[in-house]
């Protein structure tokens, strides 16, 4: 459950970088990423986990802005990495990061799928992690029916 201090944080990025928060989601849309695994509600949800496991403040606000970014990859299948970094480049001009928070984030939304290393920057760490644990919340086995229909969603074995 999450604190009050982090409900007004996550309330604060949602203000403060409101212009990127409603240009990625209207991308999501756009693109027809909408109700699926990996839609905006799905990158909002890696948002919030950052901000509550992220270790400090600026971390946390780095993660937050990595993980609202971080389905650039599925928005655009098919993107070489030179197109996800431009698109991501578009959207970090909506923020007031420095050049070093840029390259930190977008070094988390283009690494955040490959395995751990010793050298991840803590902003890629507190992006893996929130992924992660939004991807085994609840709703792992709706998630999980759509890419296995094979399978049923639930075997108490």
């Amino acid at each position: 459950m999450a604190t009050h201090a982090q409900q007004m944080k996550w309330q604060l990025y949602e203000r403060r970088y409101s212009r990127l928060v409603q240009d990625v989601r209207f991308t999501h849309i756009g693109q027809g990423k909408f109700g699926g695994g990996h839609d905006f509600t799905h990158a909002l949800m890696v948002a919030r986990y950052a901000v509550m496991i992220a270790e400090d403040l600026d971390i946390g606000r780095l993660a937050w802005i990595a993980a609202i970014c971080h389905n650039a990859d599925r928005i655009y299948p098919g993107l070489d990495v030179e197109e996800i970094t431009s698109y991501l480049y578009d959207c970090l001009l909506l923020t007031d990061l420095d050049e070093e928070e840029k390259r930190l984030v977008g070094e988390a939304v283009l690494e955040h799928h490959s395995l751990n290393k010793i050298y991840d920057s803590p902003v890629l760490v507190v992006l893996k992690d929130a992924d992660q644990l939004a991807n085994i919340g609840p709703n792992i086995f709706n998630r999980s029916g759509q890419h296995y229909r094979d399978h049923p969603a639930y075997d108490p074995r």
